[in-house]
Protein backbone atom coordinates (compact mmCIF):
# COMPACT_ATOMS: atom_id res chain seq x y z
CA UNK A 1 0.00 0.00 0.00
CA UNK A 2 3.12 2.34 0.20
CA UNK A 3 2.25 2.99 -3.64
CA UNK A 4 -0.67 3.91 -4.41
CA UNK A 5 -1.53 5.98 -7.58
CA UNK A 6 -2.98 9.39 -7.08
CA UNK A 7 -6.26 7.95 -8.32
CA UNK A 8 -6.37 5.51 -6.04
CA UNK A 9 -5.53 7.78 -3.57
CA UNK A 10 -8.53 10.37 -4.86
CA UNK A 11 -11.19 7.21 -4.98
CA UNK A 12 -10.10 6.38 -1.65
CA UNK A 13 -10.93 9.46 -0.05
CA UNK A 14 -14.18 9.78 -1.99
CA UNK A 15 -15.04 6.15 -0.27
CA UNK A 16 -13.99 7.47 2.88
CA UNK A 17 -16.04 10.75 3.23
CA UNK A 18 -19.37 9.07 1.95
CA UNK A 19 -20.29 7.87 5.56
CA UNK A 20 -19.98 11.32 7.15
CA UNK A 21 -22.14 12.41 4.00
CA UNK A 22 -24.82 10.04 4.20
CA UNK A 23 -24.96 10.28 8.30
CA UNK A 24 -25.96 14.08 7.48
CA UNK A 25 -28.43 12.56 4.93
CA UNK A 26 -29.95 10.03 6.44
CA UNK A 27 -31.02 12.21 9.35
CA UNK A 28 -32.19 14.62 7.29
CA UNK A 29 -34.62 12.34 5.92
CA UNK A 30 -36.43 11.00 8.79
CA UNK A 31 -36.21 14.49 10.34
CA UNK A 32 -38.20 15.77 7.10
CA UNK A 33 -40.45 12.43 6.87
CA UNK A 34 -41.32 13.31 10.56
CA UNK A 35 -42.25 16.94 9.49
CA UNK A 36 -44.17 16.12 6.53
CA UNK A 37 -45.79 12.95 7.83
CA UNK A 38 -48.95 14.35 8.83
CA UNK A 39 -49.21 16.18 5.99
CA UNK A 40 -48.85 12.95 3.24
CA UNK A 41 -51.28 10.63 4.84
CA UNK A 42 -54.77 10.05 3.48
CA UNK A 43 -57.70 10.27 4.87
CA UNK A 44 -57.84 6.97 6.15
CA UNK A 45 -54.31 7.26 7.61
CA UNK A 46 -52.50 5.75 4.65
CA UNK A 47 -49.09 6.42 3.35
CA UNK A 48 -48.70 7.43 -0.50
CA UNK A 49 -46.93 4.29 -1.88
CA UNK A 50 -43.45 6.36 -2.84
CA UNK A 51 -42.68 6.66 1.02
CA UNK A 52 -42.01 2.72 2.39
CA UNK A 53 -40.01 2.80 -1.24
CA UNK A 54 -37.59 5.83 0.23
CA UNK A 55 -37.94 4.31 3.28
CA UNK A 56 -36.69 0.69 2.46
CA UNK A 57 -33.93 2.40 0.01
CA UNK A 58 -32.81 4.30 3.10
CA UNK A 59 -32.26 1.11 5.16
CA UNK A 60 -30.60 -0.18 2.37
CA UNK A 61 -27.95 1.98 2.03
CA UNK A 62 -27.58 2.26 5.85
CA UNK A 63 -26.87 -1.13 5.67
CA UNK A 64 -24.45 -0.79 2.78
CA UNK A 65 -22.92 2.45 4.43
CA UNK A 66 -22.07 0.72 7.16
CA UNK A 67 -20.57 -2.17 6.00
CA UNK A 68 -18.41 -0.41 3.60
CA UNK A 69 -17.21 1.90 6.89
CA UNK A 70 -16.39 -1.41 8.67
CA UNK A 71 -14.34 -2.67 5.25
CA UNK A 72 -12.80 0.99 5.20
CA UNK A 73 -11.66 0.86 8.92
CA UNK A 74 -10.07 -2.38 7.90
CA UNK A 75 -7.89 -1.17 4.71
CA UNK A 76 -6.96 2.14 6.99
CA UNK A 77 -5.82 0.01 9.98
CA UNK A 78 -3.78 -2.71 7.75
CA UNK A 79 -2.45 0.86 5.93
CA UNK A 80 -1.15 1.62 9.75
CA UNK A 81 0.59 -1.60 10.56
CA UNK A 82 2.47 -1.76 6.65
CA UNK A 83 3.63 1.31 5.80
CA UNK A 84 6.83 3.20 6.72
CA UNK A 85 4.82 6.44 6.12
CA UNK A 86 4.04 6.32 10.21
CA UNK A 87 6.37 6.67 13.04
CA UNK A 88 6.61 3.29 14.89
CA UNK A 89 5.79 4.83 18.37
CA UNK A 90 2.81 6.83 16.72
CA UNK A 91 1.42 3.67 15.32
CA UNK A 92 -0.39 2.83 18.44
CA UNK A 93 -1.96 5.75 18.81
CA UNK A 94 -3.32 6.18 15.21
CA UNK A 95 -4.53 2.82 15.52
CA UNK A 96 -6.56 3.82 18.51
CA UNK A 97 -8.02 6.71 16.67
CA UNK A 98 -8.69 5.23 13.65
CA UNK A 99 -11.15 2.40 15.75
CA UNK A 100 -13.09 5.34 18.21
CA UNK A 101 -13.18 7.76 15.75
CA UNK A 102 -13.79 5.69 12.74
CA UNK A 103 -15.25 7.62 9.88
CA UNK A 104 -14.06 11.18 11.65
CA UNK A 105 -10.65 9.76 12.25
CA UNK A 106 -9.91 8.61 8.56
CA UNK A 107 -10.07 11.91 6.65
CA UNK A 108 -6.81 13.20 9.56
CA UNK A 109 -4.96 10.30 8.72
CA UNK A 110 -5.75 10.03 4.83
CA UNK A 111 -4.21 13.11 4.61
CA UNK A 112 -1.29 12.75 6.80
CA UNK A 113 0.01 9.91 5.64
CA UNK A 114 -1.77 8.78 2.47
CA UNK A 115 -2.25 11.88 0.33
CA UNK A 116 0.99 13.95 1.45
CA UNK A 117 3.94 12.35 -0.37
CA UNK A 118 6.74 12.07 1.95
CA UNK A 119 9.57 14.59 2.49
CA UNK A 120 12.10 12.24 3.83
CA UNK A 121 12.11 8.25 5.02
CA UNK A 122 10.36 7.91 8.37
CA UNK A 123 13.55 7.10 10.27
CA UNK A 124 15.63 10.05 9.78
CA UNK A 125 13.38 12.62 11.24
CA UNK A 126 11.04 11.35 13.86
CA UNK A 127 9.24 14.86 14.00
CA UNK A 128 8.53 15.44 10.50
CA UNK A 129 5.18 14.26 10.45
CA UNK A 130 4.00 16.90 13.30
CA UNK A 131 5.69 19.11 11.34
CA UNK A 132 2.21 20.59 9.85
CA UNK A 133 0.09 20.27 13.09
CA UNK A 134 3.45 22.48 15.25
CA UNK A 135 1.66 25.43 16.53
CA UNK A 136 4.98 27.72 15.59
CA UNK A 137 3.93 26.95 11.88
CA UNK A 138 0.29 27.82 12.45
CA UNK A 139 -1.04 31.55 11.53
CA UNK A 140 -2.26 33.33 14.46
CA UNK A 141 -5.59 33.69 12.69
CA UNK A 142 -5.27 30.13 12.03
CA UNK A 143 -5.01 29.33 15.87
CA UNK A 144 -7.76 31.89 16.66
CA UNK A 145 -10.50 30.19 14.61
CA UNK A 146 -9.69 27.14 16.10
CA UNK A 147 -9.67 28.44 19.38
CA UNK A 148 -13.31 30.23 18.92
CA UNK A 149 -14.43 26.67 17.38
CA UNK A 150 -13.29 24.69 20.00
CA UNK A 151 -15.40 26.82 22.50
CA UNK A 152 -18.01 26.70 20.62
CA UNK A 153 -19.37 23.56 22.02
CA UNK A 154 -19.72 24.95 25.48
CA UNK A 155 -21.82 27.90 24.10
CA UNK A 156 -24.09 25.46 22.69
CA UNK A 157 -24.24 23.62 25.99
CA UNK A 158 -25.18 26.70 27.67
CA UNK A 159 -27.77 27.59 25.14
CA UNK A 160 -29.10 23.56 24.58
CA UNK A 161 -31.87 23.60 27.58
CA UNK A 162 -33.14 27.42 27.12
CA UNK A 163 -33.20 26.44 22.97
CA UNK A 164 -35.07 23.01 23.51
CA UNK A 165 -37.25 23.55 25.80
CA UNK A 166 -38.76 27.11 23.30
CA UNK A 167 -38.79 24.52 20.52
CA UNK A 168 -40.99 21.77 22.57
CA UNK A 169 -43.35 24.67 23.56
CA UNK A 170 -43.28 25.80 20.08
CA UNK A 171 -44.52 22.29 18.46
CA UNK A 172 -46.89 21.76 21.62
CA UNK A 173 -49.33 24.17 20.20
CA UNK A 174 -51.93 22.66 18.19
CA UNK A 175 -51.18 22.93 14.54
CA UNK A 176 -48.09 24.01 14.97
CA UNK A 177 -46.35 22.00 12.21
CA UNK A 178 -48.44 23.79 9.93
CA UNK A 179 -46.31 27.06 10.59
CA UNK A 180 -43.74 27.50 9.05
CA UNK A 181 -41.95 29.23 11.70
CA UNK A 182 -41.94 26.48 14.31
CA UNK A 183 -41.15 23.74 11.65
CA UNK A 184 -37.74 25.95 10.41
CA UNK A 185 -36.43 26.63 14.06
CA UNK A 186 -37.06 22.91 14.72
CA UNK A 187 -35.07 21.65 11.52
CA UNK A 188 -32.39 24.26 12.48
CA UNK A 189 -32.32 23.30 15.89
CA UNK A 190 -31.59 19.89 14.90
CA UNK A 191 -29.24 20.68 12.33
CA UNK A 192 -26.99 22.41 14.77
CA UNK A 193 -27.00 20.64 17.51
CA UNK A 194 -26.15 17.51 15.13
CA UNK A 195 -23.05 20.03 13.62
CA UNK A 196 -22.10 20.61 17.18
CA UNK A 197 -22.25 16.83 18.15
CA UNK A 198 -20.01 16.09 15.16
CA UNK A 199 -17.45 19.00 15.96
CA UNK A 200 -16.76 18.02 19.12
CA UNK A 201 -16.22 14.34 17.84
CA UNK A 202 -13.79 15.95 14.60
CA UNK A 203 -11.68 17.75 17.58
CA UNK A 204 -11.54 14.69 19.95
CA UNK A 205 -9.52 13.41 16.71
CA UNK A 206 -7.45 16.60 16.28
CA UNK A 207 -6.16 17.17 19.28
CA UNK A 208 -5.61 13.55 20.82
CA UNK A 209 -3.42 14.07 16.97
CA UNK A 210 -2.14 17.22 17.80
CA UNK A 211 -0.97 15.72 21.40
CA UNK A 212 0.68 12.34 20.00
CA UNK A 213 2.33 14.20 17.11
CA UNK A 214 2.91 18.19 17.77
CA UNK A 215 6.11 17.70 19.17
CA UNK A 216 4.89 20.48 22.29
CA UNK A 217 3.65 17.82 25.47
CA UNK A 218 6.54 15.87 26.68
CA UNK A 219 6.22 12.34 26.61
CA UNK A 220 5.41 11.80 30.43
CA UNK A 221 2.06 14.06 30.12
CA UNK A 222 1.04 12.65 26.96
CA UNK A 223 -1.25 9.55 28.48
CA UNK A 224 -2.79 12.44 30.74
CA UNK A 225 -3.98 14.68 28.36
CA UNK A 226 -5.22 12.14 25.87
CA UNK A 227 -7.30 10.88 28.89
CA UNK A 228 -8.05 14.41 29.70
CA UNK A 229 -9.61 15.23 25.95
CA UNK A 230 -11.65 12.07 25.75
CA UNK A 231 -12.66 12.07 29.45
CA UNK A 232 -13.57 15.99 29.49
CA UNK A 233 -13.88 16.63 25.56
CA UNK A 234 -15.34 20.72 25.61
CA UNK A 235 -14.35 20.88 28.88
CA UNK A 236 -10.38 20.24 29.00
CA UNK A 237 -9.75 21.36 25.01
CA UNK A 238 -10.07 25.14 25.29
CA UNK A 239 -7.51 24.56 28.01
CA UNK A 240 -5.20 22.35 25.75
CA UNK A 241 -5.60 25.14 23.39
CA UNK A 242 -4.14 27.44 25.63
CA UNK A 243 -1.27 25.88 26.74
CA UNK A 244 -0.08 24.33 23.75
CA UNK A 245 -1.39 25.65 21.04
CA UNK A 246 -2.24 29.26 21.40
CA UNK A 247 0.95 30.12 23.94
CA UNK A 248 4.20 30.51 21.86
CA UNK A 249 6.67 27.81 22.65
CA UNK A 250 9.49 28.36 24.96
CA UNK A 251 12.99 28.33 23.46
CA UNK A 252 14.79 24.65 24.08
CA UNK A 253 15.92 24.00 27.63
CA UNK A 254 13.35 26.52 29.55
CA UNK A 255 14.09 29.89 30.76
CA UNK A 256 17.15 28.40 32.61
CA UNK A 257 20.06 28.48 30.30
CA UNK A 258 23.56 28.24 30.93
CA UNK A 259 26.79 29.84 29.59
CA UNK A 260 30.44 29.71 30.18
CA UNK A 261 32.22 32.77 31.08
CA UNK A 262 36.01 33.69 30.80
CA UNK A 263 36.89 35.48 33.76
CA UNK A 264 38.82 35.79 36.36
CA UNK A 265 36.59 33.67 38.65
CA UNK A 266 35.05 31.43 35.30
CA UNK A 267 33.08 28.79 35.93
CA UNK A 268 29.37 27.91 34.55
CA UNK A 269 26.34 30.68 35.39
CA UNK A 270 22.79 29.94 35.65
CA UNK A 271 21.08 32.38 33.60
CA UNK A 272 16.92 32.61 34.88
CA UNK A 273 15.39 35.36 32.80
CA UNK A 274 18.39 37.72 32.83
CA UNK A 275 22.23 37.91 32.93
CA UNK A 276 23.56 37.34 36.29
CA UNK A 277 27.59 37.53 36.39
CA UNK A 278 29.60 37.76 39.49
CA UNK A 279 33.39 37.41 38.84
CA UNK A 280 36.15 38.64 41.18
CA UNK A 281 36.53 41.79 39.07
CA UNK A 282 33.36 42.37 37.17
CA UNK A 283 35.17 42.03 34.18
CA UNK A 284 34.44 40.02 31.04
CA UNK A 285 37.60 39.04 28.57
Amino acid sequence: MNNMSRTTKILLGIAMLWPIFFVGLFILFFLGMAVAGPHLGSSHGELPPLVPILFGTMVVFYVLTFMGAFALQVIFLVHLFTTDRVQKDTKALWAVLLFLGGPLAMPVYWYFNIWREPAQPAEVHPASEGVALRPDKWSRGGRIALGIATIWPLVWGGMFNFVFFRIFDLLGVPGAFSHPEAVISAIAFFILHIFTVLLVMAFLVLYIVHIGMSGRVPRNRMALWIVLVLLGHMLTMPVYWYLYIWREPQPEGGLTQHVRLRSNGGGVLPLHGCLRVQTADRRLT
